[in-house]
């Protein structure tokens, strides 16, 4: 194989790997209830995911594959510590992934009907929001500087929080339902 078609694939597999891997241990994590097994086990499946990664169709979602062959992994952890004494079925375990599964889509769903709903807001409410949640800044500095009182910048805080979550409400409704 030509080395530099191989360095792009190993960059690929990073990136969609880097992308998919907080995602991957959350489902893991839904499975074994154990942070410190969840991230083994995502550590190890790292490995089978990249000997396994020209089986990807890359017009696919990396993340689903991933998740898949990551299930398979769990069993098979699952299995070794049957040996130990400790197991579940596998049909629970099919039936907790499934969830999982279910659970990784609505949030995706969920932070994009988060994105159209600030992308409604006025520019200076969605401004408001952003310096408070994403930069972290204080009630006080967002106060100083849009030359508010502290309450009435917690008061539009509040009134903007309750706006999001109606509009995401409705946004994931019609998404069901379109």
């Amino acid at each position: 194989m030509h080395p530099s078609f191989e360095r792009d694939r190993c960059a690929e597999f990073v990136r969609l790997f880097a992308a998919a891997q907080r995602r991957l241990f959350l489902y893991a994590l839904s499975l074994l209830h154990d942070p410190v097994e969840a991230e083994e086990v995502v550590q190890s499946a790292s490995v089978v995911l990249w000997q396994k990664f020209d089986d990807f169709a890359p017009d696919s979602d990396f993340t689903s594959w991933a998740c898949r062959v990551l299930y398979y992994e769990i069993l098979k952890w699952r299995e070794r510590r049957a040996k130990q004494g400790v197991s579940l079925s596998p049909e629970f375990l099919e039936s907790l992934a499934d969830e999982a599964s279910l659970l990784l889509n609505n949030v995706d769903r969920r932070r994009d009907a988060l994105h159209r709903c600030l992308a409604k807001l006025r520019p200076r409410d969605r401004e408001m929001l952003l310096e408070r949640y994403r930069d972290g800044n204080t009630t006080e500095t967002i106060a100083e500087r849009y030359n508010r009182t502290v309450g009435a910048v917690r008061r539009a805080l509040h009134r903007l929080r309750m706006s999001l979550v109606e509009c995401i409400r409705r946004e994931m409704a019609q998404s069901e339902h379109p």
